[in-house]
């Protein structure tokens, strides 16, 4: 399966770079969400559902451009 993974371009990097999706760590927006009272719930969802894709090189966030 060494399917080849599609660059994205990386405005930190000023490059076309390979990229990552990092995991949301539930564990602690469960945390912030009992601290906030519930406030934090609609951050924590579109955290979850918004995938975002980071740069191998320099761990910013990377665009379609």
């Amino acid at each position: 399966m060494s399917k080849e993974q599609e660059k994205m371009y990386c405005s930190q990097c000023q490059k076309k770079v390979t990229w990552h999706l990092k995991p949301v760590n539930h564990g602690r927006h469960l945390v912030i969400t009992l601290c906030t009272l519930g406030m934090w719930i609609p951050a924590w969802v579109g955290l979850t559902l918004l995938k975002l894709k980071y740069c191998d090189e320099c761990e910013s966030i990377v665009s379609n451009d």
